[in-house]
């Protein structure tokens, strides 16, 4: 996900937008009184306007913010499935801990930290869908949709991250496997 900062703000029609977003630079975030400074400020900073919450009426309405492209995969061409599989692996340790255990506070961190896990199988496999696999992939591979639908559905509530059975945990195991093996012939085909 994309780490935005500054507060960009914007004069339009005697109305202020402002979009407020975390910044550890305080020094460009406006203040009430320097709002009308704001455009000025974002400029000098390289940093486009932005659009956000309308302020004037007595209600604040959302306005659209402009469009933003970036987040943390960059085209290094840097991906692995080993990502998905140790976060897989995870889930399955911890749905064996969880059945091995009987206090109550043990098995409430575990199932917390189960699904976590498999969020974040979910972002690797996602990562991988979107960002690695091309269309000429899906034409010498047609079961890649498939495969990828049933993985990300295992990761999910109906899968692992609601179950505390090992064997969901398992079956996440071998989607990734499948996928991952696609994936390394693809790689090396490159």
């Amino acid at each position: 996900m994309l780490g935005l900062t500054g507060v960009g703000c914007q004069k339009a029609e005697n109305r202020v937008h402002e979009l407020h977003i975390r910044d550890p630079d305080p020094a460009i975030a406006p203040t009430r009184a320097g709002l009308s400074r704001c455009t000025e400020d974002t400029a000098a900073l390289g940093r486009p306007e932005t659009r956000g919450v309308q302020r004037g009426s007595g209600m604040s309405l959302l306005k659209p913010a402009i469009s933003v492209n970036a987040h943390c995969d960059l085209p290094c061409g840097v991906y692995d499935p080993a990502q998905a599989k140790v976060e897989a692996q995870s889930v399955k340790a911890i749905q064996e801990k969880y059945q091995g255990n009987t206090d109550p506070e043990f098995r409430a961190r575990a199932l917390a930290i189960k699904e976590e896990r498999a969020e974040l199988v979910k972002h690797h496999l996602w990562v991988l869908w979107t960002d690695y696999f091309k269309p000429n992939h899906i034409e010498k591979y047609p079961q890649l949709h498939d495969l990828f639908w049933k993985a990300t559905k295992a990761a999910g509530a109906a899968g692992a991250k609601g179950s505390v059975d090992p064997a969901q945990g398992q079956q996440l195991l071998d989607l990734i496997d499948e996928i991952s093996t696609i994936f390394w012939e693809t790689k090396a085909a490159a």
